[in-house]
């Protein structure tokens, strides 16, 4: 943190910032982008520093949408940050995962960094077949590649490899390339 300059830097903003700009390079005007696991909300921050127009909604579980919340609350002051059953067209709209399904508004791109290949397969394909009948035209993930087991880490999460070159039905890839950080 800068306190003179009122910036937060966070380990992970350079990556989040990465994704901003390719998802802003995707998204129509005034487009809206879906974060599946959007943690405290460090790529919608950097969204909402790049664009005016651009509503993001972070799906993540109860308890992580609150530390967004507070979060984004405190470093976007000027920009609305909402649950999803108060307004669906505030900056931000937090959407419990559990609620996925009955989320009607549009949908133009799904990210997905870092966070399919933390949960199980079953949990995983929820996300893949909410995609396509929703009308959503780009789903943009990064999964880490990891093959043996860590220190802490349940051995499903680095060696069920279900989303690594991952493409669900109904799309094709665009592009692939590689990322400049650790297990990307």
């Amino acid at each position: 943190y800068f306190p003179h300059h009122d910036i937060a830097i966070m380990p992970d903003t350079p990556r989040h910032d990465h994704y901003a700009l390719q998802v802003l390079k995707l998204l129509p005007f005034g487009g809206t982008v879906l974060e599946i696991g959007g943690g405290y909300g460090g790529f919608a921050l950097q969204v909402l520093r790049r664009s005016v127009d651009t509503r993001v909604v972070l799906c993540d579980i109860p308890e992580t949408l609150y530390l967004a919340w507070y979060w984004l609350s405190h470093a976007t002051p000027k920009r609305k940050i909402a649950w999803s059953d108060e307004d669906h067209g505030a900056d931000v709209v937090l959407l419990p995962e559990r609620d996925l399904e009955q989320w009607r508004s549009p949908v133009d791109l799904v990210l997905a960094a870092h966070s399919l290949c933390e949960m199980t397969v079953d949990a995983a394909q929820r996300y893949l077949a909410w995609l396509h009948p929703r009308g959503v035209r780009y789903f943009y993930h990064e999964s880490p590649q990891f093959t043996e087991a860590r220190p802490g880490w349940p051995p499903h999460v680095l060696t069920d490899l279900h989303c690594i070159n991952l493409v669900p039905p109904g799309y094709k890839e665009l592009w692939r390339a590689p990322v400049f950080w650790y297990g990307a």
